[in-house]
């Protein structure tokens, strides 16, 4: 049964991937030239993303674990370093090397 929280819940998760979604068809359209609807390799290119998805899973993860092993092992700061660049919105190379 749906309560209050639960419904909280979902609206957030809802708002949070729409915004998400007309963020990146719109860069797309720029990107691409529009009229997606149009083009043809679409069941490749969502192909490609699901490869991608699948290796992103598995190393947040990894990224995940390593940062609770750092602020359980009482290196906060480079624990919290990880969980930030969790949340950045761009991929770049990390300011030390990172061990599995």
């Amino acid at each position: 049964m749906m309560d209050a929280a639960k419904q909280r819940h979902l609206d957030q998760n809802v708002a949070r991937i729409s915004k998400l979604q007309i963020d990146k068809y719109k860069k797309g359209q720029i990107e691409h030239g529009g009229q997606m609807w149009k083009k043809t390799g679409m069941l490749h290119a969502a192909m490609e993303e699901v490869a991608d998805l699948a290796n992103y899973l598995p190393t947040i993860e990894l990224q995940l674990a390593r940062a609770v092993r750092l602020i359980k092992a009482g290196d906060t700061d480079k624990g919290l370093l990880i969980l930030q660049g969790l949340l950045s919105k761009r991929i770049e190379m990390p300011l030390e090397p990172v061990d599995n």
